[in-house]
């Protein structure tokens, strides 16, 4: 991902989570996942990736949604 896209995508999520407070946490998610996918490691340690990945099986609906917002920022950088 060049420094072009993230930005771009940094801005679009920004804008969504803005617009519909009812996916801010996802966008919350994504936008961190977006940080660590783009800066590598440095950006987290390991125990918090693996705390926002489990995320993902939260029961809480907010939670879940941050835990998945990760997971697709993730993936979207890569």
């Amino acid at each position: 991902m060049t420094r072009e896209q993230y930005d771009h995508e940094m801005r679009r999520a920004k804008i969504i989570r803005q617009e519909n407070p009812d996916k801010a946490e996802y966008y919350a998610g994504y936008m961190r996942g977006l940080r660590i996918a783009y800066n590598g490691g440095s950006f987290g340690v390991d125990t918090e990736h693996t705390r926002w990945m489990n995320l993902i099986y939260n029961t809480n609906s907010k939670q879940r949604d941050r835990g998945l917002g990760y997971r697709d920022g993730l993936q979207a950088a890569a």
